[in-house]
């Protein structure tokens, strides 16, 4: 399937909103690129009022460029489709790296965790201080900043995404039903209790994301929704000296997931400033290294299955007729794939991506409220290219195209329905055996 200038090559995931695609972008001269694209589900693309809402989020996304955010690049609407583009980053989630380090028997190094909340809040700044052209504060929230809305890039950078879609998918359940599950242990008193929000939401957030990043544990967990809803109107806060963190730190994360927003750090730059001097980050060096120690083995697994559905798709180009009258020649539209991960992109954090990971830790449930439940997606980084088509004479008929082998156990990438090629076994290696995305499906 096509949709403007965009090719769907695999499903990614599906969920609530809609279903997530890795693309390829095509243009004159060759060029070609790889991208995520984000459709909505039928009964969404009807609506009228969500469709707006999309268009005009997306909108505001786009407009903020900062290295620690991934961009929305366009937005696409054809026929009764409408689709999110957006950038590959080379990463799996915050979310997958926790749980590969509990499944090894440790926590990320303070260090680390200093350097990717750093980032976070560096690109949270950067969104929440935006102006239209006049100087107007645009009064940007991400409002849904959690460990599966980190992207942990292999080159050491971390980055948030969705900003902007979030706020429309909470508007139309409202509209709707009123209400919208989402991840209670990120939210903060003033979200569960359906008041307005500002920047401190997202602090809230990213104190609780700061302090899963280094413990493991959700900040705020229980038995059931209930308690640890009580335990967030409450202001009741865990220590982490038992990993051995000083006083300090413990102050930190208390700070920024006070319940009385008034009393936490008043903007994202401010907690960035105090969580350096508490905790020095690591380089982005020591991040990379750690992204590869813990998970390594499946972005490169990933990696290899876009690989195999592009070099696929780039045969049966080479093999189509420009017209009737035209013969078949070959043309190479290739873009070079950079080593990373294709991992589920959250479309507004509304994506469940198939398959299961194994975690050893408790997940924290999801509650009825106003705000959606995203899912991380990774990506691939490629490069455009420019090639030249070539004058060499293709066989008078195409070949079937083979058979695209899916992913193991620990991710199936699909292809769109339009395509042709079978599906078969992927084996599985390296002990991945589940997704680690499915392991938060359930709670959203």
């Amino acid at each position: 399937m096509r949709i403007g200038k965009y090719e769907q090559l695999c499903e990614l995931a599906s969920g609530g909103m809609g279903t997530v695609y890795v693309a390829r972008q095509v243009g004159d001269v060759g060029f070609s690129r790889l991208v995520v694209l984000k459709l909505l589900h039928a009964h969404l693309k009807t609506e009228a009022q969500f469709r707006n809402m999309i268009r005009d989020e997306a909108a505001l996304a786009s407009q903020i460029r900062h290295p620690n955010v991934v961009p929305v690049l366009d937005v696409v609407e054809q026929d009764d489709e409408i689709c999110l583009v957006l950038e590959y980053v080379p990463s799996v989630p915050l979310s997958v790296l926790i749980r590969a380090a509990v499944d090894n028997g440790e926590v990320i190094q303070p260090v680390i965790a200093s350097r990717v909340l750093s980032d976070v809040l560096g690109g949270l700044h950067a969104a929440h201080e935006l102006s239209d052209l006049s100087g107007k504060p645009l009064q940007v929230v991400h409002r849904d900043i959690s460990p599966q809305n980190v992207l942990v890039g292999a080159d050491g950078c971390a980055r948030l995404i969705d900003f902007g879609i979030a706020k429309a998918a909470v508007r139309y359940a409202r509209t709707k039903s009123g209400d919208l599950k989402g991840k209670i242990s990120f939210l903060s008193p003033e979200q569960l209790q359906r008041k307005e929000v500002d920047r401190r939401a997202d602090i809230f957030a990213a104190g609780a994301v700061l302090y899963e990043t280094l413990s493991g544990k959700p900040l705020f967990e229980g038995a059931d929704e209930g308690s640890i809803l009580l335990q967030i109107l409450m202001g009741k806060s865990k220590s982490l000296a038992a990993l051995g963190l000083s006083a300090e730190v413990d102050a930190l994360i208390l700070h920024a997931t006070e319940k009385a927003r008034e009393q936490r750090f008043a903007t994202a730059r401010d907690f960035e400033e105090a969580l350096t001097k508490v905790i020095v980050p690591a380089s982005t060096h020591e991040v990379a290294a750690t992204v590869e120690r813990l998970c390594g083995e499946l972005i490169r697994e990933r990696r290899n299955l876009i690989r195999t559905r592009v070099d696929d798709v780039e045969r049966r180009d080479a093999l189509a007729p420009t017209n009737a009258n035209e013969p078949k020649v070959r043309r190479s539209l290739r873009a070079p794939i950079a080593a990373g991960a294709v991992v589920a992109l959250l479309a507004g954090g509304t994506f469940a991506t198939r398959g299961q990971w194994s975690a050893k830790r408790t997940e924290s449930p999801s509650v009825v409220t106003a705000l959606p439940d995203p899912l991380p997606h990774g990506v691939v980084s490629s490069a455009p290219v420019l090639s030249v088509p070539t004058s060499e004479p293709a066989p008078t008929s195409a070949p079937s195209s083979p058979s695209i082998a899916s992913a193991p156990a620990a991710i199936r990438l699909r292809p769109p329905a339009s395509a042709h090629a079978p599906k078969s076994e992927h084996p599985s290696r390296g002990g991945l055996k589940e997704n680690p995305w499915e392991k938060d499906k359930d709670k959203r």
